[in-house]
């Protein structure tokens, strides 16, 4: 990190910044690993590190604003706003730290349980079957069938009716707007040289 002052403790904010960025996306790459290859130990290894790097970067950011604060170089708001800044890498360093520890392979019977059960599905091999059509034949789920395609054909023809009553009821209104636009315009028109 750069020395004490105003623009190069800023300078040095923004480089613990992109140091904790950095890391984050170290951390998501790693997450993507095998637990167990050469790789993630890298890469482990190395983000542990940036860890110790960016909690030393954020303390000497502190002990700074610290030295500026009491040595009056700052004015109470402007600490006040870089307390606020390095309390921001602290909470950062935190969600850093925890992300880090944080193991996220599962293992098997885990990952079964974030999928939706399917014993429902297996049983009796329809998934959703309604009580009222459990007992029925399949001649008699095809007209059920067909009695729902009927009704949901008589709703799509009205339905379309509505829309095409709503279609000549805009053109309707389309028209009767354009000739008052247009009566207007011959009206200005004839009041104007």
């Amino acid at each position: 990190m750069a020395g004490f002052g105003g623009d190069s403790w800023m300078t040095d904010h923004d480089a613990c910044m992109r140091m904790g960025q950095t890391i984050i996306e170290m951390i998501n790459e790693r997450d993507g690993l095998q637990r167990n290859g050469s790789n993630y130990s890298k890469i482990n290894a190395e983000i542990r590190s940036r860890i110790r790097r960016y909690q030393q970067d954020i303390q000497l950011l502190d002990q700074n604003l610290k030295k500026a604060s009491s040595s009056f170089h700052l004015t109470q708001r402007e600490a006040d706003r870089r307390r606020a800044l390095v309390d921001n890498l602290k909470a950062k360093e935190k969600i850093l730290h925890n992300s880090f520890k944080q193991d996220v392979s599962f293992s098997a019977p885990e990952r079964t349980s974030l999928l939706p059960s399917t014993s429902g599905f297996a049983q009796d091999g329809w998934g959703g079957v309604s009580e009222e059509t459990r007992n029925l034949s399949v001649n008699e789920l095809q007209q059920e069938q067909q009695r729902i395609l009927q009704v949901q054909d008589q709703g799509l023809d009205e339905l379309s009716a509505i829309i095409n009553k709503q279609k000549r009821l805009g053109q309707v209104i389309g028209n009767e707007v354009d000739e008052h636009i247009g009566s207007k315009i011959k009206m200005i028109r004839s009041i104007l040289p």
